[in-house]
């Protein structure tokens, strides 16, 4: 982690274009592990894209503060969808297909954790929509993930699997190291509730063997655990 901030911090301070400084900072934010630290860095970026008028970073700079007070836990929450509520207003005004659909994605990413099950349903079709339009293979792996994942929440778990693996169709397509991974584990704990035990086996085994060479010890303790109740 303090490697990758050297080298995104190297490039910063050199970096003479303000639109990309923007961007920076919001990199920045994702290598640092203090949260006021945290929160300051998406700040600054966020103000530099307001100073400089610039709109995507505007929407970004949004969407970032809010992922960042979600992860603060549900008192935070209120804070989080007024920010993607700005975001999604702003973006829908200048036509940014792109932005409206992670707007929208992480409304229904909120709405999901609130247990809000049919309001996130809601956002994550309109983030699809979008996406499509936008052509954007990203936004539409990362909905269909999380449309998935909620279908198992719901335990219903035939409709978890196909979207989850319309999610898997579109990480394989760009290459997706961490996303094929994570939704192949996750279809195998589908298959696992659904008593499918073989078919568990297998993919937690191969989610496993993705999540190695990327040293994700969590999400391999994750599979590990899955193995272990089968």
């Amino acid at each position: 982690m303090k490697r990758s901030y050297d080298s995104l911090y190297s490039r910063f301070i050199t970096c003479r274009i303000d639109t990309q400084k923007v961007l920076f900072y919001f990199r920045l934010s994702e290598a640092i592990k203090d949260t006021v630290l945290i929160r300051q860095t998406i700040t600054k970026g966020l103000t530099l894209a307001k100073r400089i008028n610039y709109v995507h970073g505007i929407t970004m700079g949004l969407n970032t503060l809010g992922q960042y007070y979600r992860q603060q836990g549900i008192k935070d929450y209120p804070k989080s969808i007024a920010l993607y509520d700005s975001a999604l207003v702003i973006a829908t005004r200048v036509r940014n297909k792109a932005d409206m659909a992670t707007a929208y994605h992480n409304l229904g990413q909120i709405f999901r954790f609130k247990g809000d099950y049919a309001r996130a349903l809601d956002y994550y079709n309109k983030a699809n929509v979008v996406a499509h339009e936008a052509s954007d293979s990203t936004q539409i792996m990362w909905n269909y993930h999380d449309i998935g994942w909620m279908r198992i929440s719901m335990k219903n778990y035939p409709e978890a699997i196909a979207y989850l693996e319309q999610g898997l169709a579109f990480a394989n397509a760009i290459q997706h190291a961490y996303a094929t991974a994570d939704i192949t584990m996750h279809i195998g704990e589908a298959y696992w509730f659904m008593g499918k035990f073989d078919s568990s086996l297998f993919l937690s085994n191969k989610a496993y063997d993705l999540f190695e060479p990327q040293k994700s010890d969590e999400n391999m303790i994750h599979c590990l655990n899955q193995l272990g109740g089968l």
